[in-house]
């Protein structure tokens, strides 16, 4: 499965507009509940490349196949997303 133009214009929005980046996975879990989101802290992904970037806010596009997880940069890989804030530095 790979995420489509129209998902990450999704969560590029929720991204921007959220107040608060729980309310944005929230958001995402309920229009897209087949693709999965986590929130982790962005000191966890320093030395990935965020696909989306927005006053510390970092979206990253991750496969997973179970319990491994991994970064990718090509949505034709991605299934699933991993939302990060700096200063943030616990998840869900």
């Amino acid at each position: 499965m790979a995420l489509t133009a129209d998902q990450i214009n999704a969560i590029t929005e929720l991204i921007l507009n959220e107040p608060t980046l729980p309310e944005a996975a929230a958001s995402w879990r309920k229009r897209y509940p087949d693709v999965r989101v986590i929130r982790i802290s962005a000191v966890e992904l320093r030395n990935e490349k965020p696909v989306i970037e927005f006053r510390g806010r970092r979206v990253y596009l991750a496969t997973s196949t179970g319990v491994c997880v991994s970064v990718t940069t090509e949505a034709s890989e991605a299934n699933m997303l991993i939302i990060a804030e700096e200063g943030v530095c616990d998840g869900d």
